[in-house]
């Protein structure tokens, strides 16, 4: 473990949740645990936040963090396979990602299938559909009529 560390390091590489190192990180004293790293212009609250030796051995005392264990193998962008498409925003839909269904964010869900294979990134603590079939929309528009028509068949 290096002398000391970005909190946005500590959370990809121990995948911690965004949301818990914040409000722990609020309740260490700034200064001592934590500083604010300066770049540039930049406001205050958009300088990356370096922990000290003092704020890292808290860190690791309050997550459990084992500091000899391998980083998670928790590689994105990862495949998945559209699960659902019929949501009234146009915007979202469901994908099987590692034996899971995750909602996604993606630009249009109608141009999209159920059991299309599309690339699936993370951003900000969300995931989000990387790829756009602007080319294959007619292919995709017939298989999607076909799909929805033997949903009506046997339902």
């Amino acid at each position: 473990m290096s002398h000391s560390q970005t909190e946005k390091e500590i959370i990809s590489r121990f995948g911690l949740p965004r949301d818990e190192m914040i409000a722990f990180r609020k309740t260490l004293r700034e200064g001592a645990d934590w500083v604010r790293v300066r770049t540039g212009d930049k406001p205050a609250q958009m300088c990356p936040v370096m922990f000290t030796e003092e704020g890292m051995t808290k860190v690791i005392s309050k997550f459990g963090i084992q500091i000899d264990a391998p980083a998670p193998a928790d590689v994105w962008p990862k495949q998945a396979t559209v699960t659902r498409t019929d949501y009234p925003n146009r915007r979202i839909m469901d994908v099987l990602i590692d034996g899971k269904t995750c909602r996604v964010v993606v630009h249009d869900s109608k141009m999209f299938y159920p059991g299309a294979e599309v690339k699936i990134d993370r951003k900000g603590g969300q995931l989000i559909c990387s790829q756009r079939p602007d080319s294959h929309h007619k292919l995709f528009s017939a298989i999607r009529r076909k799909h929805e028509e033997q949903r009506k068949i046997q339902g």
